[in-house]
């Protein structure tokens, strides 16, 4: 795997042979080049942005709110976010 190309052209990393998207993501949408508090110092459990957020049980934000989606649906209730 040494030499993968990341999607943004990148070369990937070649200990976790994972593409580095930190510098990429947008942490204020009115300040672009802002970054998280935590930089660049993120676990090697993240590969990408669909973990990268986790809620304290370690579990992907983005698959909580899938369930929440699917669930509202399947009982054709609405959903509500607060």
């Amino acid at each position: 795997m040494d030499g993968r190309k990341c999607r943004n052209g990148d070369i990937a990393n070649d200990n976790t042979k994972t593409c580095n998207f930190t510098s990429r993501v947008i942490w204020d949408i009115n300040d672009t080049l802002l970054q998280p508090p935590w930089g660049d110092n993120i676990s090697s459990d993240i590969t990408s942005l669909a973990n990268y957020f986790v809620t304290s049980e370690g579990v992907a934000l983005i698959e909580v709110f899938f369930n929440a989606l699917q669930t509202s649906h399947n009982e054709r209730e609405d959903i509500e976010i607060e």
